[in-house]
């Protein structure tokens, strides 16, 4: 009799359903949500700081899909309006932050892009939860330096819609997938990260709050 440990069991759980998470949607459907988004005029992409970049890169504290873009580059203006388009139908049932971020913008942009790597505008990566182990960029000349982070994806095919709007959907998918199983072997190690850092969240705050004399 074949015996299966309890982690195998969840990690082909785990990638069955990362399968049937990532189903295309037909031409219709992606016709109806950019209807729906276009019908919406709140704005659900917002400007990234470079703060927020270079945190994030770090230490995961939100999903992160950003648009990194030049204001002259004309692809990047239509690429910005697909983008909104993306969030507006992900933003309500997603943990995913969407953000666009202006490489020329400042000094401090500027610097941020190239510490990243990024060669090409518009550049979209997705910022989450654990290794994804995303190999350099085959499109990526030689001559540019091409800083790899294990929580960081970069979007390497053709810019259309769908293959966006599946793409930002499967990895938040599997950040999420990612953040539980952490919590799951953290409950029998005590080593999860998600937990460490809610209660240093909670350490910290109470070494802040002032001590009233008698």
């Amino acid at each position: 009799m074949v015996h299966i440990s309890v982690s195998v069991l969840l990690l082909l759980t785990f990638y069955a359903s990362i399968i049937s998470c990532t189903s295309s949607n037909s031409a219709e459907e992606y016709a109806e949500l950019i209807t729906k988004a276009s019908n919406t005029r709140e704005p659900h992409c917002h400007e990234i700081s470079p703060d927020e970049v270079m945190s994030s890169l770090e230490t995961w504290h939100d999903d992160l899909a950003i648009v990194f873009y030049a204001p002259w580059c004309k692809y990047c203006k239509q690429m910005l309006v697909a983008w909104e388009a993306i969030a507006t139908v992900l933003d309500p049932h997603s943990e995913t932050v969407f953000g666009k971020f202006d490489c020329e913008a400042s000094i401090e942009n500027e610097r941020v892009c190239q510490y990243i790597g990024i060669y090409q505008y518009p550049s979209i990566l997705f910022i989450g939860f654990g290794n994804f182990h995303q190999p350099r960029p085959p499109s990526a000349p030689s001559s540019v330096p091409v800083k790899l982070f294990p929580n960081v994806v970069r979007f390497t095919s053709d810019l259309y819609f769908e293959a966006l709007y599946d793409w930002v959907k499967m990895l938040s998918f599997m950040s999420r997938k990612k953040r539980k199983w952490d919590e799951f072997k953290g409950f029998f190690s005590g080593r999860s990260y998600l937990h460490t850092r809610y209660f240093k969240s909670i350490l910290d705050a109470s070494n802040t709050v002032p001590v009233s004399s008698s």
